[in-house]
């Protein structure tokens, strides 16, 4: 993707407005949509909650949860260390994303 064909997400700012035709002439600015409006709101709601874990550097490694993603990072790098056969590290990224996919399909299904 070059510079040009940029595409800029806002919620109509008239700095972003400007700028962009200015800096990026092929470039294009959109407007958010209510579900992006949606999660941003969520994410600076709970901001404080989100970064408590950065107060205790100590045991940032420590830190565990029951999220999927998680748990799916946790599982990808043990596969990774158990298979040692990979010929580079394109390999082992069509390794992971193949079972993002597999993982994906069966959550569908639920």
């Amino acid at each position: 993707m070059t510079l040009s064909s940029w595409r800029f997400i806002g919620d109509k700012n008239l700095g972003l407005l400007e700028t962009v035709p200015e800096i990026f002439p092929e470039g294009f600015c959109q407007r958010c949509t209510g579900k992006t409006k949606q999660m941003v709101a969520k994410l600076q709601d709970g901001i404080e909650e989100t970064l408590t874990y950065m107060d205790i550097p100590q045991h940032r490694t420590q830190i565990r949860t029951n999220n999927t993603i998680e748990q799916l990072n946790r599982e990808s790098k043990r596969r990774i260390k158990a298979i040692r056969v990979f010929l580079d590290g394109q390999s082992a990224l069509m390794f992971v994303c193949a079972r993002l996919r597999y993982v994906a399909r069966i959550l569908d299904d639920k």
